[in-house]
């Protein structure tokens, strides 16, 4: 009869004290107990089958007398029935932080910054390798999809990879830390991949790294990447800034031009030719009478 189990010689099919107990059942026709099937429980006497499956968030092993035998550990999931040797891990790129969890959506994605490389994590590894970022959901310290990209640097445990800043750049990929901007050139954000190129006209010393500054009135440049401006030539004058040339303008007849100047007849009036000098269109320094003649 079924809720009891008849071994061989039995002669009754209620025989006495071969009832099933808990944690086992007994089909009609049963001649010894069944332990209760991994997955499910078996709380009463006398039963002919499992009482039901395991609740969810626990998992029962071979002959459970209890719906919530053993709690669902971390980093694992437990669905409804599920047996021992079934418990589910978080897959890679997750941990499961909680306690018994039931569904696969209880595992949470791998947490920005850090990373889930095994199943069954109950927490993230804590960092994402220096030259990389590492957005939620990552299984590797070092995610080839996110090296971290030139004009970027990416310190350790980065979420998304940093712009150098004004004054920096980088040329490479994969870097923590950004370069430092070198004299003759600068460094703003329009372009942080490479060092610019400091324009003709202008300067671009260690305070003018981020924005170049315009050769002064009296200098000009005509190359690029210059950490200074050259004086304007002797006999010419640079009126203006940002000159990338001195011939454009002569010194005028009756002045005289030093190296350097911006504007005789204005800024320098003291550069006016003096008496008994002359001094002809482009001259650079005054020029004595000569004998038998005088101004």
């Amino acid at each position: 009869m079924a809720g009891y189990y008849c071994p061989t010689g039995s002669s009754s099919r209620e025989p006495v004290n071969k009832y099933c107990t808990s944690g086992n059942y007994c089909p009609t026709k049963s001649y010894q107990p069944t332990p209760c099937l991994a997955g499910k429980y078996c709380l009463d006497n006398f039963l002919k089958s499992p009482n039901g499956l395991c609740m969810p968030g626990y998992y029962c092993n071979t002959g459970s007398t209890s719906s919530i035998e053993v709690l669902c550990n971390q980093g694992t999931y437990c669905p409804q029935g599920t047996a021992n040797t079934a418990v589910q891990p978080c897959p890679i790129g997750t941990f499961g932080p909680m306690y018994g969890a039931s569904l696969y959506s209880d595992c949470v994605k791998c947490t920005a910054g850090q990373n889930c490389p095994a199943q069954g994590l109950a927490s993230p590894n804590p960092n994402c390798n220096v030259g990389y970022y590492c957005p939620s959901g990552q299984s590797t310290p070092t995610p080839l999809a996110y090296i971290c990209p030139m004009g970027y640097m990416c310190p350790v445990n980065s979420v998304a990879p940093l712009l150098c800043k004004e004054g920096e750049y980088q040329d490479q990929t994969g870097q923590g830390v950004c370069k430092a901007c070198q004299a003759g050139y600068y460094c703003d954000t329009s372009d942080t991949t490479m060092m610019l190129d400091c324009p003709k006209g202008y300067f671009c010393d260690v305070n003018s790294l981020v924005i170049p500054k315009p050769c002064l009135a009296g200098t000009y440049n005509n190359l690029l990447d210059q950490t200074a401006c050259i004086n304007c030539n002797a006999g010419y004058m640079c009126p203006s800034r940002g000159l990338t040339t001195y011939t454009g303008t002569k010194c005028p007849a009756g002045y005289f031009c030093p190296a350097g100047t911006d504007y005789p007849a204005t800024t320098k009036p003291a550069t006016i030719c003096s008496n008994g000098k002359y001094c002809p269109l482009g001259t650079g320094s005054q020029l004595g009478c000569p004998q038998g003649n005088f101004n």
